[in-house]
């Protein structure tokens, strides 16, 4: 799967906070992207989230995610794709971002419906007002 440049068109909404994450994949499984971008707005616990993963699966440029916890310390985002492997077999894939507001970190994990094991990167976040 080729990495792809991940953007959000987001011109009618009308305040948002755009979290564009940079991620490493220590164990190289393919399943952690390298970029994912987000955006959360007030009055909402929905976003937008985009990913090379969710392009290449669902052909879609973003999904609906959802805010799972939100504090002074952390935000944590989630969403769901549906991806089918090389075998064909379907699987469900849950991703979970946390992002650590005072260092500016976060950690991404992922992991299939069914399975105990899970995938993770680490990396950051640049964070863009509007």
């Amino acid at each position: 799967m080729a990495a792809a440049a991940v953007c959000i068109s987001t011109s009618m909404v009308s305040a948002e906070t755009i979290y564009d994450c940079s991620f490493n994949d220590p164990g190289n499984s393919s399943w952690i992207p390298a970029q994912v971008v987000f955006v959360t707005t007030p009055d909402t616990s929905e976003i937008l989230v985009a990913d090379p993963i969710i392009q290449y699966f669902t052909k879609k440029k973003t999904i609906v995610g959802a805010i799972k916890s939100d504090s002074a310390a952390k935000l944590t985002v989630g969403w769901t794709v549906k991806a089918r492997d090389n075998a064909g077999q379907l699987a469900t894939l849950v991703y979970r971002v946390s992002y650590f507001k005072a260092k500016k970190n976060a950690f991404i994990t992922m992991q299939a419906q069914g399975y105990t094991n899970q995938t993770r990167g680490d990396g950051s976040c640049k964070i863009k007002e509007r």
